[in-house]
């Protein structure tokens, strides 16, 4: 606190907004001359008047404030009183990165009677406490954590409605209206009025020195308690002010027991497990923060390797993302959404103010692009349930990331709605001013097809609000995780879409499309498949079966089938809709298959090239490929290619993917760029390693084509090419389409027959 700092102690009794007055201008002294506190309130003033990007969806009289606050600051005002009013001059914006913060008056030590209003109970910051408190439709709070032991008796269960008699519904509106100095949390309580609310009902148990009494209805009893606020001074056991109960099997991210609110003070922000008693992954994340402001944090790479884990390892039934509390970042959560998603989009746009006497004119802002790029994948996309957890808490990048996943087919989001800080900020110091800071809101986003609909203070909906209820938080359960269980455990739906080949002759062959789908409760089901071309022209439409008639294995196993013929030559995308006529609901799964009738395109075998044109074992050298489009009426567009070794004798230091273009029917392209080969010390004289090439049309893998490079070790060992035993070599490529060679060896020249089996055991060719 400042030096002249003068503690009033609590009097007995309910402060009114004239009590509040005359303690606020006696317990900082005078402060800062008059011309200096003007100069600094015009600086402020003018900084956001020129450059605050969020005057849409908030009714604010910008001018007036301004008119108001300098006439009373001319007129001489205390420190403390001139702190609430640039306090209170950025909390009229309403935007949760927009603040002005006086580190003197908001280091003072919140004792009984000290005029500051603590605003949010979110984040690591209840010490002071000892319990967390979340709002109940009546506005009551209640209490979802609370110590062993806890001074006032507080337990799961009970219910804190205000202090000396009034409810906290009315008290927190009163210091507002008095305009105390604000004491900033992490969580600021900003965004649309529903999460305001919100946010300020939580803050009810840290702003206990304000009172004389807290009125409790306890759970047990129904017993209205009136405890004395007296016996929470000096409570520091540490507890956790986030809106989320532990959940058996999956860790919480940080078991520290600093109470700061900062994540940099975080043992970890992203943790996962799976839920005790189920098949479904959880994900805990507190922020998104980028690695050069948490360093070694990693958020980027654990986010990722979670949902690697859980889809690819564990293959989870459904996922539960829960952000009930998140700091927001840099958006780290990309990376890990090129495995959710199977292609690449931009969910927001950027505008920024591009006139300082306009609160309304904007211009795209184009620094934060490469942040809102989502770079999904169509061979990893995850096609089961995603239950999204939001709430209040979930603010700036967290609000992003839950935008950017309801996109998502499978996912559905539960909780309340978010922060609604759609944003980004700027930092601005005040030269000679060391005490003082501001942040301000710089931009304001958009959904991309919708260029002036800006979202800041536009709180994300979802799609089944559901919070905690008295019942479930005294057994210690999460009302809504259980709800988001239930959901991916009783979905119908469809996943693992495939077609039983990539290419196909369309003059004489079908695709098989089949998909596993899970109806746990014997709903009445049907299935439909969209067809269009990879321009994303609706070509055709086809019904799946399950009657073991279509391809789909035997009646009523759960995987739907039917072939499909194609006419003529191009690339399909196919995408599967599952319609639950007994709920009346469908949920589609966009371009989750692929197959072509182009090409095909093969590797030009006699024209590969390299430095070195006999390849020695040890050797590490560059080649170039060449791909011939054997199709006779289509170009095949925007081609990619990379080469996958198939046995030891060869491997790649790393994958590199050539680009070819659009290839013409009958012409044949070189790649762009050289692809190394490591060739092994091991490998014998006469040796051909065996390559695959992996070939890519718009980023669908359609074609795969086999070559041979021979090893020449310069000495020639008759002895080592003459095979000694019988020896039948894995196929390659496996699984092919529309060829793979069988390599064999046997010790004598004589007949041999090899026959070719289904995995049913039946032979299918000799």
């Amino acid at each position: 606190p400042p030096a002249d700092y003068n503690p009033f102690p609590k009097k007995s009794g309910h402060y009114t907004a004239e009590d509040w007055v005359e303690i606020i201008d006696t317990t900082w002294g005078p402060g800062l001359p008059t011309d200096q506190k003007l100069a600094l309130f015009n600086e402020a003033w003018n900084i956001l008047d020129d450059n605050f990007a969020a005057f849409q969806n908030i009714d604010v009289e910008w001018q007036g404030i301004y008119d108001k606050y300098y006439d009373e600051i001319n007129s001489g005002v205390s420190r403390g009183r001139f702190v609430a009013i640039m306090n209170h001059m950025a909390l009229a914006l309403q935007e949760s990165h927009t603040w002005i913060w006086n580190s003197e008056v908001d280091a003072t030590p919140l004792e009984p009677g000290i005029p500051m209003f603590y605003p949010c109970g979110n984040g690591d910051n209840t010490s002071r406490f000892g319990a967390s408190l979340t709002p109940l439709p009546d506005s009551s709070l209640l209490v979802f954590k609370a110590l062993p032991n806890h001074p006032l008796d507080l337990e799961p269960g009970d219910r804190e409605i205000g202090y000396d008699g009034i409810p906290w519904k009315i008290l927190y509106k009163e210091l507002l209206a008095a305009q105390l100095p604000i004491y900033w949390g992490w969580i600021f309580p900003v965004s649309d009025e529903q999460s305001l609310n919100h946010i300020y009902l939580t803050s009810a148990g840290m702003n206990w020195h304000l009172f004389d009494t807290l009125d409790v209805i306890k759970y047990g009893s129904s017993d209205t308690m009136h405890y004395p606020t007296s016996s929470l001074a000096g409570q520091t056991d540490f507890i956790w002010g986030n809106e989320q109960l532990p959940i058996p099997g999956v860790p919480w991210p940080y078991e520290g027991t600093v109470n700061y609110m900062d994540p940099t003070d975080f043992d970890d922000v992203v943790s996962w497990g799976i839920v005790d008693g189920t098949n479904i992954g959880y994900i805990y994340v507190l922020a998104w923060t980028a690695e050069w402001y948490l360093p070694g944090f990693n958020i980027a790479n654990k986010f990722y390797n979670a949902i690697n884990n859980l889809m690819n390892i564990h293959h989870v039934d459904g996922l539960i993302i829960d952000q009930r509390l998140n700091y927001g970042g840099q958006m780290q959560f990309q990376k890990g959404f090129s495995l959710l998603f199977n292609h690449k989009f931009v969910a927001l746009g950027l505008d920024k103010r591009s006139d300082p006497d306009d609160h309304f004119a904007m211009t795209p802002d184009h620094y934060w692009d490469a942040y809102f790029i989502t770079n999904g994948n169509p061979a990893t996309f995850h096609d089961r349930p995603i239950a999204v957890l939001t709430g209040p808490a979930t603010t700036s990048a967290g609000d992003v990331c839950v935008f950017t996943l309801k996109m998502h087919p499978m996912a559905r989001l539960f909780g309340k709605p978010s922060n609604g800080a759609f944003s980004t900020f700027w930092s601005h110091t005040f030269n000679g001013y060391p005490d003082w800071s501001m942040s301000y809101t710089q931009t304001n986003e958009y959904p991309v097809n919708e260029h002036t609909n800006y979202l800041a203070h536009k709180a994300l909906p979802v799609d089944e609000e559901v919070w905690f209820t008295q019942e479930d938080v005294a057994k210690a359960e999460d009302t809504v995780v259980k709800r988001a269980i239930e959901w991916i455990q009783n979905l119908a739906h469809a996943h693992d879409v495939t077609v039983n080949k990539t290419y196909v002759n369309s003059e004489a062959d079908s695709v098989l499309l089949t998909a596993q789908v899970e109806n746990p409760n014997q709903h009445k089901l049907s299935l439909t498949t969209d067809i269009h071309n990879l321009d994303d022209v609706f070509l055709d439409s086809l019904s799946l079966f399950d009657d073991g008639t279509h391809g789909d294995g035997t009646a009523n196993d759960n995987i739907w089938g039917n072939f499909y013929l194609p006419n003529d030559e191009q690339s399909f995308k196919v995408s599967v809709t599952t319609n639950d006529n007994s709920e009346e609901t469908s949920r589609t799964l966009p371009n989750v298959a692929w197959f072509t009738t182009m090409g095909p395109i093969v590797v030009e075998k006699d024209t590969i090239t390299s430095s070195d044109n006999e390849p020695n074992p040890g050797d590490y050298l560059p080649f170039r490929f060449k791909l011939h489009n054997q199709g006779i009426q289509s170009t095949a567009k925007n081609i990619t290619a990379k080469i996958i070794p198939l046995d030891t004798c060869a491997s790649l230091r790393s994958t590199i993917v050539a680009n070819y273009g659009d290839i013409a029917p009958g012409e044949t392209m070189l790649g762009n760029i050289n692809q190394y080969i490591q060739f092994s010390e091991n490998c014998t004289d006469g040796y051909q390693a065996q390559f695959s090439m992996e070939i890519y049309s718009n980023g669908y893998h359609f074609w795969a084509d086999t070559f041979e490079i021979d090893i020449i070790s310069g000495i020639k060992d008759e002895e080592n090419v003459i095979a000694k035993e019988f020896k039948l070599h894995q196929n390659y490529p496996n699984p092919f389409n529309p060829s793979t060679t069988i390599k064999f060896q046997i010790p004598n020249s004589e007949f041999t027959t090899l026959k070719v089996y289904n995995i049913l055991g039946k032979e299918v060719v000799t």
